[in-house]
């Protein structure tokens, strides 16, 4: 009989003990938390010298601050709160660095030439002798940044241009410099040897353009538009001549003519837009001028062809081009001093304004024409500016626009 009591008393409290545990489960829920507070440790700026790095730049590689942390670890039990433990940790601040070259450009591109070497030395395993005949390394084209920051041990300068006899233009290497070596790379070798060109081979028979947009097509007297190629153009009320012009680059040439006006001159439009009928006409004004002084009509085609294009072969059905001259003047007669002196200031302002001259003195032997200074090619500010820097003097715009392969 008291066995039976014990165990029902045992029982009895058993089951009390989950009640009131599951009861302070619910009410007096407590937890065990860390509980941190950190202050900020700043990081030095540290200035060091790389005698290996472009001189007059610098790099950073960043640093990180650090921290002071206290942890404690608190038991929680509803709003009551009881410190168990406390600990502290200090996490150092890495320092910035910033690094002052002090290599020469000279020294670097005497640096760049072994490495092109090496680089043309690979490349030749597998590629036309032709290919790699005139290749010269000009230019270190650097970030205008004055200051790189370091990504992954490694910082992009710049590149290094190398100039192609064969076609007159510039192919392209990125320098890379690493951190860990304290030397320069040049990469992206694929890319380089890809744009690698051969001499132009003028064709035997005037080719005929294939493309869609021909903005930016090479139209000469060996590359022909189509007959029904158009563009769209509008009258170009803003400038006096009552010509028509290219909507994609009007408003460049109303710039150009507001420039101009500041400057003093007074500009108009003698020619723009020709439809290729338009061409037909004026090609054969010029056909009758020549034979007017008694030529044969065969003479007088070859001679209107130095300054007069045949149907299809003018970049006048492009749109984007214009005869510029001064309205103080009787067209583009070449002995008129305002055209001279507006000429001249066109040479060296239209290019800020999306315009080339297409026919320059002492190219007629490779474009076909005679020195035209009236005659001006829209081909937007960006290309116009890279023309007039570093293509002007040594090619000429056909050239630079097969080269740039951009119709």
């Amino acid at each position: 009989m008291k066995k039976h009591k014990f165990v029902f008393l045992t029982t009895a409290i058993l089951f009390a003990a989950v009640i009131a545990g599951s009861f302070l489960a619910v009410f007096l829920s407590y937890r065990i938390s860390a509980e941190s507070e950190y202050s900020k440790i700043e990081f030095e700026k540290l200035q060091v010298s790389d005698p290996n790095f472009i001189e007059g730049k610098k790099y950073i590689i960043p640093g990180n601050p650090g921290y002071n942390v206290d942890t404690k670890r608190v038991l929680g039990i509803q709003s009551f709160r009881l410190p168990l433990t406390q600990s502290n940790q200090v996490i150092n601040p890495t320092p910035e660095y910033t690094f002052t070259g002090g290599l020469t450009i000279e020294q670097l591109k005497e640096f760049l030439q072994t490495q092109l070497t090496l680089v043309l030395t690979e490349i030749a395993k597998d590629t036309d002798a032709a290919l790699l005949e005139g290749l010269a390394l000009e230019n270190i084209a650097l970030g205008q940044e004055d200051e790189f920051t370091a990504q992954a041990n490694l910082i992009n300068i710049g590149y290094a241009e190398v100039f192609m006899s064969n076609c007159n233009f510039y192919n392209e290497l990125p320098i890379t410099y690493n951190l860990t070596t304290k030397n320069y790379i040049l990469t992206n070798t694929a890319e380089f040897k890809a744009n690698l060109c051969a001499k132009y081979v003028p064709p035997t028979v005037p080719e005929e353009a294939t493309c869609t947009d021909c903005t930016f097509y090479p139209a000469d007297k060996l590359h022909r538009l189509r007959a029904d190629y158009a563009i769209e153009v509008i009258n170009a009320d803003g400038v006096p001549g009552a010509q028509r012009f290219a909507v994609i680059a009007y408003s460049d040439l109303l710039d150009l003519y507001s420039a101009a006006t500041n400057a003093g001159y007074n500009m108009r439009l003698t020619s723009a837009y020709r439809s290729y009928t338009d061409q037909q006409n004026v090609y054969e004004v010029w056909v009758q001028y020549e034979m007017g002084f008694g030529k044969s009509r065969a003479q007088a085609e070859s001679d209107a062809n130095s300054y007069s294009a045949l149907p299809g072969f003018s970049e006048h059905q492009l749109g984007t081009t214009a005869d510029i001259s001064s309205l103080d003047c009787i067209g583009i007669e070449t002995m008129c001093y305002s055209n001279e002196v507006f000429w001249q200031w066109l040479k060296e302002n239209a290019h800020n304004y999306g315009f080339v001259m297409s026919y320059a003195p002492g190219k007629d032997n490779v474009t076909g024409y005679i020195y035209e200074p009236w005659h001006y090619r829209w081909i937007g500010v960006e290309l116009a500016t890279e023309f007039k820097h570093k293509y002007e003097s040594r090619s000429y715009l056909a050239e630079f626009l097969r080269n740039k392969k951009l119709y």
